[in-house]
């Protein structure tokens, strides 16, 4: 092994440059390194079969996968590509490189007959402008928001071709929500997210894998039961308050007297002064259970004891129906009498014939 902290190549030349086991480099100027290295130059016509950077297939002979993640090559893409033009990889794996720059296709013109997996994941690119057909790219975790060609979206989302952009940031969003949101096709099904108060909507085509927070929020994402906002601009629900559907707006007061834990999910979290809360007439309530019944002071009272039918909660002691043989003298009223004929009671009422008194 040799160290070397620069180094300069001749005109018509490259540089490669190997980190054991499996990494190369190619540079116009090859800057300090921490590791030891073997430099070999060859011209661009260079055969690859020689270096150890570059395997054949096991399937064709004519093939060569090329693996060289995680060096820090620090190069542009245009750079990393040129001196490869002639070579028949299938396979090349650019993981953790630095690189930068743009993805575009006339780079690409003699490799797009070969190349099949180009992983660039890791890197720092600026853009995608070009997805050929029968190759997977792979830009996922770009540690700087990509601006990618709608074209490019809509060949993904179309013809299957295979584009992996998990936990990378769409630096065009506002683009291609409104070039390519009819194309995208998102689950049914929402995913919980474990922070943030939001719920995501996958894709449905598995060669299009995307983190949805990080690539569309607004069309992708809404904000959960017990949180209030749009997209992943969630916000718990504050306290005495609740939320239990899915992308709304604000939160919904509990029922007068009602108190709850901020982020509550449902109306039953509101702790009523008496009973239960539930809904009446579309009107979030405190009310009584069944078999019991409010009175005047806000307290359930059991049905049984003051001769009432408490068939459904939310009764209330003034007018609930009685139990045959009892009477009210007026009504609504939570004085209840007991017929001394029951005859003279029917349906809580006098006879027909006769009047209260």
């Amino acid at each position: 092994m040799l160290c070397l902290s620069s180094g300069k190549v001749t005109p018509g030349a490259s540089l490669l440059v190997s980190c054991h086991p499996l990494y190369w480099q190619t540079y116009l100027q090859v800057p300090p390194f921490l590791c030891s290295m073997v430099f070999i130059l060859f011209d661009l016509n260079h055969d690859l079969s020689s270096h150890s950077a570059f395997q054949r297939s096991d399937q064709k002979q004519s093939e060569f996968h090329g693996k060289v993640s995680g060096c820090n090559l620090n190069v542009s893409f245009i750079d990393l590509v040129v001196p490869l033009l002639s070579n028949p990889i299938t396979i090349l794996l650019a993981r953790g490189c630095g690189i930068t720059g743009e993805v575009k296709s006339h780079w690409f013109v003699s490799l797009w007959h070969s190349l099949q997996l180009f992983d660039l994941s890791g890197n720092r690119l600026d853009a995608v402008d070009a997805l050929p057909a029968k190759l997977r790219l792979d830009v996922s975790h770009n540690e700087i928001p990509l601006h990618v060609h709608p074209d490019v979206i809509k060949s993904a989302a179309k013809s299957g071709t295979d584009l992996w952009m998990m936990n990378t940031e769409l630096a065009n969003k506002e683009d291609i929500m409104s070039n390519c949101s009819n194309e995208l096709q998102m689950e049914e099904m929402w995913i919980s997210r474990e922070t943030g108060g939001y719920w995501c909507h996958d894709l449905i085509q598995p060669n299009f894998r995307v983190t949805p927070e990080r690539f569309l929020p607004q069309l992708m994402c809404a904000c959960g039961p017990g949180h209030f906002g749009a997209g992943t601009n969630c916000s718990a629900c504050p306290e005495d308050t609740f939320n239990d559907q899915m992308d709304q707006r604000k939160c919904q007061a509990c029922p007068e007297g009602g108190k709850a834990p901020a982020g509550s999910q449902a109306l039953s979290a509101c702790k009523c002064p008496y009973g239960t809360p539930g809904t009446f007439e579309n009107k979030t309530m405190c009310r009584c259970d069944r078999g019991e019944a409010l009175s005047y002071d806000h307290e359930c009272l059991s049905c049984g004891k003051l001769h009432l039918v408490c068939n459904a909660p939310g009764s209330l002691v003034a007018t609930a129906p009685l139990e045959q043989g009892y009477i009210r003298l007026k009504e609504p009223s939570e004085e209840i009498f007991e017929c001394l004929d029951r005859q003279h009671c029917r349906n809580s009422s006098c006879a027909p014939g006769l009047e209260r008194s």
